[in-house]
């Protein structure tokens, strides 16, 4: 179970992230994985470690120049998106069960 201000602090790193996404800042989605990675290894909590696993592999994608010519990539790209903006909705409803199938859904999207 997530601690209150974990769960802050997730949702807040989140929101972050989706409005680098929308802003195509993608340097600020590295900057935001390299800092939730950080905090990740001091928490070491499982939800906590899988979402900073979930930006820091967003950031290499993005980082790649060919990324939008992979097979599928607008697929993939719009159920991550999806399942980022899930885990949110979930977080801000309190409802860690819901939160932590998105996570489970954008690990098997990897």
């Amino acid at each position: 179970m997530i601690k209150i201000e974990e769960q802050k602090h997730i949702l807040n790193i989140l929101r972050k992230v989706m409005g680098a996404l929308q802003k195509k800042d993608y340097i600020k989605i590295k900057n935001l994985s390299n800092q939730f990675v950080h905090h990740s290894s001091i928490h070491q909590d499982a939800d906590i470690i899988s979402v900073a696993v979930i930006i820091y592999s967003l950031s290499k994608m993005l980082e790649r120049e060919g990324y939008k010519k992979e097979k599928n990539w607008k697929q993939f790209y719009n159920n991550y998106l999806r399942t980022i903006k899930n885990m949110i909705s979930a977080l801000e409803k309190d409802d860690h069960n819901k939160f932590h199938q998105e996570v489970e859904t954008n690990r098997r999207l990897l």
